[in-house]
């Protein structure tokens, strides 16, 4: 299921259309990116401008308590950057360093998530990589967490790119598995789901 409709529906107590679905994609992605009330708000209205202050204030209240873990994590983070002068990507182990002492929350949230993302598809493409026959497929390109790529054997490939995206990832003593849906098409505009 949707994240994004999961929590608008939990949040606003409804059944979530599309709208009410984006904007609660929009206050996630804000509140976790460290943005103000203020500022999501400002983010929401340029695109929905009846959307009241109060209501994007409330569903960053319902968030919090809904999320209370993840929020709890983010202080937890930011604590460790203050007491470290750093934060680290927990799967890599790679670190960004605040030499200045000045510890920018945004940073401290964002860079572990999205290095997390990044290291994930990184050794997606290299099991990609390695699975290719070069002579007759190809890694065209990566589009955040798509990977585009081509050959003849529709089949093998649907099967190579399921292998290197859908290969477990250990954390913490536990391990996970990230769905990927495979998709075919002549270009981006045509492109229909395949069924695995």
């Amino acid at each position: 299921r949707d994240i994004h409709a999961t929590l608008a529906e939990a949040v606003f107590k409804t059944t979530p259309t599309k709208r009410l679905r984006n904007i609660m994609k929009r206050i996630e992605y804000g509140m976790i990116y460290g943005g103000g009330e203020d500022s999501i708000w400002c983010a929401i209205v340029s695109q929905y401008p009846e959307v009241a202050f109060s209501e994007v204030s409330e569903g960053c209240r319902m968030l919090r308590e809904i999320l209370s873990d993840a929020t709890a994590w983010q202080q937890a983070l930011l604590d460790a950057a203050r007491r470290n002068k750093y934060v680290e990507e927990p799967l890599s182990g790679r670190r960004e360093y605040f030499y200045e002492g000045f510890i920018e929350p945004t940073k401290v949230v964002n860079f572990p998530i999205q290095g997390a993302a990044a290291k994930i598809m990184n050794d997606a493409v290299q099991r990609l990589d390695a699975a290719l026959d070069w002579t007759c497929e190809s890694l065209l390109l990566q589009v955040h967490d798509e990977l585009g790529i081509e050959g003849e054997d529709e089949g093998r490939l649907v099967k190579l790119i399921k292998n290197a995206m859908e290969a477990p990832v250990e954390y913490n003593g536990k391990t996970v598995v990230f769905p990927c849906e495979v998709k075919r098409g002549k270009d981006w505009g045509e492109m229909e789901v395949v069924a695995t």
